[in-house]
């Protein structure tokens, strides 16, 4: 669930709305679950640098699942 959040966050390029819609959730939903990813990582998603990061390793994950 919180892996598919990220996907969509950054498929978003950060935009809440979007990826609120692209998950089918409620756009507070998708807020809520971006800040557990941040505090359960201890990151911010608005550095441009973690965002690259997560989405290279996430899309990583993919290719290989």
């Amino acid at each position: 669930m919180l892996a598919q959040t990220l996907r969509a966050y950054l498929d978003a390029f950060g935009d809440i709305g979007a990826a609120a819609r692209s998950l089918q959730v409620h756009p507070n939903t998708v807020r809520y679950r971006i800040r557990r990813i941040e505090q359960l990582l201890s990151t911010s998603l608005g550095d441009p640098d973690v965002r690259l990061l997560f989405s290279l390793g996430l899309r990583a994950m993919e290719r290989t699942a």
